[in-house]
């Protein structure tokens, strides 16, 4: 068992007992509470199965998270001083956005037109890159601060960024702050409703809280088991809120606060979620870099492999359902077929 200090990303080392991460210029930890991640080291990588694409190899560091652009035929990758763009048909990198200073990629998401991929990238702040050319764009106006997160509305006008302490909505056209939450701790998890009409938080507090965009009132909170709300995920029906934190997934009624009582086996040991677009599977990734599909309603485990070597830091669905990326804290991503996941049977 190998221990990792964790600050809503990963560490930029292969796990070594009791590894600090993030640490300043001055030695001192960067803002944000440090939470205590145990990880257990798996086996060595499995050869290419039937149900895995392709292992996108060439990243210097850990990987912190991935997501698909709205197309599905770019996938990006982030972690420690890199961005890579991947083809998806061929797996073949496309270009590797560079991030200077030793700092991060904690959070991507592409505009809803596939066009601009934005990342918070910690002290260098919030970038903009346009997806075709690879070329950086402007960054918002005022961009300062430590950033952990980002997330596009769905029409794409806004664009939300977690930084110390403060939630900022910008408009994506004029790049200029319309709004600005303050919330106390560090923001590491956002996520819009799909209606567009709710923001979620996840900070360094454990307080989840979902905000009017409009008016900027919070309308509700609640808070995780384990004192840190490192990342939170609306289901596409916008009636079930995922979080993971240092004790793993808790499902959430968000217009309630409340826990549902759906029974998710293992839920300690899970490390990354997300939804499938019709909203009906989970794809989890667990501290021992297995992949599990789990069945939403019940959390019933459909199918399980082994994926990485150590913990599945990010997982995503491509925008038909059909493919599922992993990231993980081997500095390896991978592609997987879902339908031929799913015929592999739970491991036991």
């Amino acid at each position: 068992m190998t221990h990792l200090l964790f600050t809503g990303s990963d560490s930029a080392f292969v796990p070594t007992p009791r590894v600090s991460c993030h640490a300043s210029r001055t030695g001192r930890p960067l803002r944000g509470l440090l939470v205590l991640l145990s990880m257990a080291v798996a086996g060595e990588a499995h050869p290419l199965a039937a149900q895995e694409l392709a292992a996108l190899k060439g990243h210097t560091g850990v990987l912190a998270c991935v997501a698909f652009a709205p197309d599905g035929k770019t996938v990006a990758t982030g972690g420690h001083e890199q961005i890579k763009l991947w083809e998806v048909s061929t797996g073949k990198e496309q270009t590797t956005l560079k991030i200077k200073n030793n700092e991060w990629a904690h959070s991507l998401a592409f505009s809803p037109d596939g066009k601009t991929l934005a990342a918070a990238c910690g002290r260098e702040g919030v970038k903009l890159w346009d997806v075709a050319t690879g070329k950086e764009q402007a960054p918002p106006e005022g961009n300062m601060d430590y950033f952990y997160s980002v997330a596009f509305a769905p029409d794409g006008k806004m664009l939300a960024t977690g930084e110390g302490g403060t939630i900022k909505l910008w408009d994506t056209a004029t790049k200029k702050e319309k709004a600005s939450f303050k919330v106390g701790a560090s923001v590491p998890g956002l996520a819009y409703a799909p209606d567009g009409k709710t923001l979620a938080s996840g900070d360094f507090g454990g307080q989840v809280r979902l905000w009017d965009p409009a008016t900027g009132k919070e309308v509700n909170s609640f808070k995780v088991k384990g004192g840190v709300a490192g990342r939170v995920t609306y289901s596409p029906d916008g009636e079930t809120l995922a979080t993971i934190g240092p004790e793993g997934l808790q499902l959430w009624d968000p217009g309630k606060g409340q826990e549902k009582a759906t029974k998710v086996k293992d839920a300690d040991q899970i490390c990354s979620v997300a939804f499938s677009p019709d909203g009906k599977t989970l794809a989890t990734g667990t501290k021992k870099g297995v992949v599990e599909l789990r069945e939403t309603a019940t959390g019933k485990v459909l199918a399980a492999r082994s994926a990485h070597k150590y913990s599945i830091n990010a997982v995503t669905f491509s925008s038909d359902g059909k493919l599922l990326a992993t990231a993980g804290f081997d500095r390896t991503a991978k592609l997987w077929d879902v339908a031929k996941l799913l015929e592999q049977k739970p491991e036991k």
